[in-house]
């Protein structure tokens, strides 16, 4: 039988392993949205700067979803990534 303070630590260690996943799941969907905007960018634009990719890969998750529906719609990439 596990003593209270075993509880305690096996519940703070599963609580510990449930952040790690859900960051790594995070982790995992802004890697994927950033690859395919970079994707998108490219098939519309033709070759991209190394200054839009670098932009992409520090973009927030926010920011790529804005991005992403701004594709349909810009006549160019500066379109796409402009600030507001």
């Amino acid at each position: 039988m596990l003593t209270f303070e075993q509880l305690l630590r096996k519940e703070e260690f599963q609580k510990g392993i449930e952040k790690g996943v859900e960051k790594g799941v995070e982790k995992g969907v802004v890697r994927g949205q950033r690859e395919l905007l970079l994707d998108l960018l490219s098939e519309r634009f033709g070759s991209l700067p190394a200054a839009v990719t670098q932009r992409v890969a520090q973009a927030s998750l926010q920011d790529l979803k804005r991005w992403g529906r701004r594709i349909l719609t810009a006549a160019s990439v500066d379109d796409v990534l402009a600030s507001s």
